[in-house]
């Protein structure tokens, strides 16, 4: 599925393990603006790329989450009407948000639009960019920080 390979290349661009005590860790997306910066411009350069590189990265889970939604629509429609009914359609939650640390718990799917005349409506990356803010949520947009 090319929206997960575009996910996983995306990701791993700044990912690291983190580990905490005796588990395996996590893995999250290393603070790379903070790594020997000594003059203010630069950090704010960095800054920028790293918050377009986070977005970029949740704007890609909701992706794929659109898709997997999408298939289990498929799933109905052509092999079985009641899979996933009792489970319902999955769900993303994101946060802190803001000053409240509140969490979010959204449902996002592909309109009918964009299902139109394609199985997998995501574009590949680059197309991505520049579409994703047109969405039903998204946390980014532009193709670049430029």
């Amino acid at each position: 599925m090319l929206v997960l390979d575009d996910f996983v290349y995306i990701f791993n661009k700044h990912a690291e393990q983190v580990y905490k005590g005796h588990d395996d860790g996590m893995i999250w997306t290393h603070k790379f603006y903070k790594d020997n910066i000594y003059d203010q411009k630069t950090y704010n350069r960095l800054l920028e790329n790293y918050n377009f590189h986070v977005d970029l990265v949740q704007d890609l889970m909701l992706e794929l989450t659109r898709a997997a939604n999408n298939i289990c629509d498929q799933v109905r429609i052509f092999i079985m009407p009641n899979y996933r009914l009792k489970e319902g359609a999955l769900l993303v939650t994101y946060g802190p948000i803001g000053w409240t640390l509140s969490f979010k718990t959204i449902r996002v799917e592909y309109t009918d639009k964009e299902k139109q005349f394609k199985l997998y409506p995501y574009p590949a990356i680059e197309e991505f960019k520049c579409i994703r803010t047109s969405r039903d949520h998204s946390f980014g947009s532009g193709s670049s920080i430029e």
